[in-house]
């Protein structure tokens, strides 16, 4: 909380002033908690943005993260423009609040930008989940059933793989325990579609 109220002094409103002041494009910033998107209409303001806010940040004994600060193109022209200067057929991604975003058309050929789950933080989720099913494996079935449906609801974990991986698994769990037939998963996953347990 003290961080969010800190980095509006040091951040929210000094973007504000330095868009005002220095920017002839747009500039739009997404921030949440200590992590922060920036982007920009053109490069070169980016660049600009980026040596004033090293500067700014200084001021106040902070820093960006080298590894996950960087500039990348992104957007409605990044394809066209990654194959003109750079000679990449694909757009770089970048990962911010559990998700990594990119890139993508509809299906009429819009650019819309395209979320999936981190893969990182996905795997470790997975395979949390894995475990967790093990400890689970003698409950009643009802009561992991209405386990796992809450995990699939959970957010991380929505709209994801996970729902087939995680149905394999607690069918391989099962299997283990002599019930070898797929009525469970078809129970969890109907469950998570209608929105019923």
């Amino acid at each position: 909380m003290l961080a969010n109220i800190y980095l509006h002094y040091v951040l929210d409103l000094w973007v504000q002033l330095w868009r005002r002041r220095h920017a002839r494009g747009d500039v739009i910033i997404v921030r949440w908690a200590d992590d922060f998107v920036v982007g920009f209409q053109y490069e070169d303001e980016a660049s600009r943005f980026k040596e004033a806010l090293r500067d700014r940040l200084k001021k106040f004994s902070l820093e960006l993260h080298p590894e996950k600060t960087r500039l990348i193109r992104f957007g409605r022209f990044a394809r066209r423009d990654c194959e003109r200067f750079e000679g990449r057929s694909k757009p770089e991604t970048f990962n911010f609040l559990v998700l990594t975003h990119f890139c993508g058309v509809n299906i009429k050929g819009k650019f819309i930008v395209g979320r999936i789950t981190q893969r990182k933080r996905l795997t470790e989720k997975l395979h949390a989940v894995k475990a967790e099913l093990r400890e689970r494996m003698h409950q009643s079935i009802v009561e992991q059933r209405d386990w796992l449906v809450s995990v699939i609801r959970g957010g991380t974990l929505a709209a994801t793989p996970f729902q087939e991986t995680g149905l394999h698994w607690v069918h391989s769990v099962l299997k283990a325990r002599g019930c070898g037939t797929r009525a469970f998963a078809d129970a969890v996953r109907r469950a998570v579609l209608l929105g019923t347990v």
